[in-house]
């Protein structure tokens, strides 16, 4: 399977909102997200600028109990990160149309600088329920609402397959 490189973004301000658009449609996608948090942040995940309640999950952070979401506005990627912490995700994505969306996640945070301090870790299964539309646009939404993602976060996002 050979992976192109369907569109890239890193912010030179801070926001709320990282996104990559307006790429081709591939039936596999691959996002890969590095954030820097300007401030806490809430790492959660749309697409297609989506935000109505077609998202569910499945996850586990640190090894713990599972966690689940039925009938979100959104994919919870990560817990909250602090201030000069980072993050880093990568996303498969099955990208048929005419089915529902179907999203492996998995994620990591700093969780404080320096070898004393283990880092956070969260798998998350997901899916979105929009079997009419595939998947053009993948938004990284702050749960927090401010401009918390620092200047240099990006997403490159890659597709394979018509």
């Amino acid at each position: 399977m050979a992976w192109e490189l369907l569109g890239s973004t890193k912010l030179t301000v801070a926001a709320a909102t990282l996104t990559v658009t307006g790429f081709e449609v591939r039936q596999n996608l691959i996002a890969q997200i590095h954030l820097i948090a300007q401030n806490s942040i809430g790492t959660r995940l749309r697409v297609n600028a989506d935000s109505s309640a077609l998202y569910s999950y499945r996850g586990s952070s640190n090894g713990a109990s599972d966690f689940t979401g039925a009938s979100q506005t959104e994919l919870a990627n990560m817990d909250t990160s602090y201030t000069g912490e980072t993050e880093f995700h990568v996303i498969y994505i099955e990208n048929v149309q005419d089915e529902e969306k179907l999203f492996i996640c998995s994620g990591v945070g700093s969780n404080a600088s320096g070898v004393g301090v283990a880092p956070k870790r969260r798998e998350l299964a997901g899916k979105y329920a929009d079997n009419t539309n595939s998947i053009t646009e993948i938004d990284v939404v702050d749960y927090y609402a401010g401009s918390n993602f620092a200047a240099g976060s990006e997403m490159t996002v890659f597709g394979s397959g018509e």
